[in-house]
């Protein structure tokens, strides 16, 4: 079916193809107490007890006690995959796709044609006549008030304006020919209707629709203020299925029925007339309700009085109980949508094109939800903290901004780009310190294992594909050679713009082009290597380590905790760095060594680690739903992190395909500031656009 299909026979050939979604059985079931209670265990999780999470298939009873020629399913629309695979979307796509069926409504259309739903006829003037014979309809519990149809969409007119409304209401067989309705005050239209008809002191002619589409069942549910009194639910449902809903003509009422139905019921609600729900049982109860306890029995029902019971052959009753997950798709769903819909009044947009921008550690997070939207292995976190699991996660594109990513390298990165500097300036990262002997060392080996480290990334080069590695010593080889293109690049763009008079007002006019470590002839600028540039324009800002800090005081330190530890380690390589230099400085390794070693053993850290990396995401085979488009931005003057920290992010993202990326670097912008003005919004202009 994949969102095709017409009927609930279509719906449940659909549900045969999936595993675990649909189990059918021959044994013999009692409709009374017992049908629901074997369902209890198979796909609701529990009749009268809480709602769970229970994702249990859906049922199809075969051979049912006093029903030889009739079936019946239970839990067709019961999670929300099912419901996904029948509306022919993803689970987390239902509540936007629910609400566009809102806002564009197409109508039912009355068929001439033969209808489904009156292959065979009973009409209560018949002596056998007997509701109870005719309709399989579950006890779902031994104190219920009696045998209930739960899916019934209830069919009616205005008695004023001619418009026409469906909804659902529970309904209890109490006699041969007589229905109650439980018609909750205001809260549905048929009620509003049932009102004015016993104004007016005339019945009010309903039919009751029992097996139908899915998509019918579902958008059924719609409440005011998105489907006001007059809007007919049916046209949702039109909307859903591309084409309308069709109606017939009613056997002995003027009135209309779903033509594909396995079930009608034809009757009128009888003015002024009030039913003792439980006047048979005598119980106190109702059903069960969805909260998960046994509702009590209303002593102000409404009566159907029944006319007919049209069916076709080997007709299929469609029921739920409660609580089960039905409740959650039919009630849930629509609501969703109504409260998409409401956003979207509220919050004007396109929400199906979402760009996160963040920078610093927001970029960290801009770059994290761009790669890894959906992905499974968040899923126990939202749920702990309350997140609504069915909805999506993905964004449209990232704009990222100085992102500090890859911590658990990142002290490795940071002292292979500033090795030549030793010392730092006062900054947010510590107090100003000239390096010590031992610090000194440290970062040495820490540039050392940064190289190793880059050159097993498989970096490639976005245009040529060549490799982009680094040489031993960590100042040549291709990858060097790429990272200072891109900033030969950025010192270009910004020597052309003020050549220009583009630069924005108030820019600094720096470089000149007649630094000792830059050239400019006019059309291209030069700068002669990385330490020059480190040590002649950005020095070195932060200390060795600063990320994974040897007193472990950081704010990534902090970020990586749990609450029982607030601060841990998370670098396992910077225990490797120590082990390396142990011999010259004993007193710091018994100091630090043995806190970072403990690193390589915590599978939870690693896997918090992992989780927050972005890199983990981007073509490592891990499930999500990738963005469209990136666009990463850094600024030459920005030493919060390393410059190659934002490239490594830029070339996995276009060596993965993961989609447009765009990467520059911004010259004489430091950390969080690295754009022009409007730059950014042309680039949101140009991908939507696409």
């Amino acid at each position: 079916m994949n969102g095709k299909g017409n009927d609930l026979r279509s719906a449940l050939e659909l549900l045969r193809t999936m595993p675990g979604q649909l189990v059918e059985t021959h044994v013999e079931v009692d409709p009374a107490a017992e049908l629901s209670g074997v369902y209890r265990y198979v796909g609701a999780g529990g009749t009268v007890r809480r709602p769970t999470n229970t994702d249990g298939p859906a049922m199809l009873f075969h051979n049912i006690k006093g029903h030889p020629d009739a079936r019946v399913a239970i839990g067709v629309v019961g999670n929300r995959k099912r419901v996904a695979a029948l509306f022919g979307c993803r689970p987390e796509e239902l509540g936007k796709l629910l609400c566009r069926c809102a806002r564009n409504p197409v109508d039912p259309v009355v068929t001439e044609n033969a209808a489904p739903c009156q292959q065979v006829v009973h009409l209560a003037s018949q002596p056998d006549f007997d509701l109870n014979r005719l309709i399989p309809a579950p006890t779902n519990t031994p104190v219920d008030a009696g045998p209930y149809i739960t899916l019934g969409m209830c069919y009616a007119t205005h008695p004023d304006t001619g418009l026409s409304d469906v909804t659902i209401h529970r309904m209890c067989i109490q006699g041969r020919d007589q229905l109650s309705i439980f018609l909750q005050p205001g809260s549905r239209h048929i009620g509003a209707m049932a009102e004015r008809a016993t104004e007016l002191g005339q019945p009010l002619p309903i039919s009751i629709s029992i097996g139908v589409d899915p998509a019918i069942a579902v958008t059924s549910c719609f409440e005011p203020p998105t489907t006001p009194l007059g809007f007919n639910e049916l046209s949702i449902a039109g909307a859903l299925r591309g084409e309308p809903v069709e109606l017939h003509h009613c056997v002995s009422i003027r009135e209309n029925c779903i033509a594909r139905a396995e079930y009608v019921t034809e009757g009128e609600i009888q003015p002024g007339v009030r039913v003792v729900e439980d006047q048979h049982s005598h119980t106190g109860y109702a059903m069960p309700e969805f909260p998960g306890y046994n509702g009590a029995a209303s002593r102000e029902c409404w009566l159907i009085q029944v006319k007919a019971v049209t069916h076709r052959e080997h007709p299929i009753m469609q029921t739920c109980i409660g609580p089960s997950g039905e409740h959650i798709s039919m009630a849930g769903i629509p609501t969703e949508a109504s409260i998409w819909g409401m956003i979207e009044k509220a919050l004007p947009g396109d929400w199906d094109r979402l760009i996160s921008v963040g920078c610093s550690a927001g970029g960290a997070m801009s770059s994290l939800l761009g790669v890894s939207g959906d992905a499974p292995a968040f899923r126990p976190y939202l749920e702990e903290n309350g997140a609504f699991a069915g909805e999506s996660d993905r964004v449209f594109a990232a704009q990222i901004y100085c992102p500090i990513v890859d911590l658990e390298h990142a002290d490795l990165a940071y002292e292979w780009m500033f090795r030549a500097d030793k010392q730092c300036e006062s900054s947010h990262a510590g107090p100003a310190e000239v390096m010590s002997p031992f610090k000194e060392a440290l970062s040495r080996e820490l540039a050392s294992r940064y190289v190793d480290y880059f050159n097993g990334l498989g970096l490639r080069h976005p245009e040529t594909g060549a490799a982009l590695t680094l040489d031993p010593g960590g100042r040549s080889g291709p990858g060097y050679d790429y990272l200072m293109d891109c900033l030969n690049a950025s010192a270009t763009d910004y020597l052309t713009r003020r050549a220009q008079g583009r630069l924005p007002a108030g820019e600094e006019a720096f470089p000149t082009g007649r630094e000792p470590w830059l050239t400019w002839d006019g059309t291209r600028a030069r700068i002669s290597d990385l330490d020059s540039y480190v040590l002649g324009y950005r020095r070195r800002m932060k200390p060795c380590t600063s990320f994974d800090k040897l007193e472990m005081d950081s704010g990534e330190n902090q970020e990586l905790g749990t609450r029982e530890r607030d601060y841990v380690h998370f670098s396992p390589a910077i225990a490797g760095a120590l082990e390396a230099i142990k011999d010259r400085f004993p007193g710091a390794y018994d100091r630090y060594h043995g806190a970072f070693a403990a690193v390589a053993g915590d599978r939870a850290l690693a896997e918090r680690v992992r989780l927050l990396n972005p890199l983990s995401f981007i073509g490592t085979g891990v499930e999500s739903r990738q963005a469209e488009h990136y666009r990463i931005r850094v600024g030459s003057r920005d030493a919060d992190t390393a410059l190659s920290v934002s490239m490594t992010l830029a070339l996995k993202l276009a060596n993965a395909a993961c989609g447009t990326v765009d990467y520059a670097i911004v010259w004489g912008q430091p950390h969080c500031q690295a754009d022009y003005p409007g730059e950014v919004c042309d680039w949101i202009d140009r991908i939507c656009r696409r």
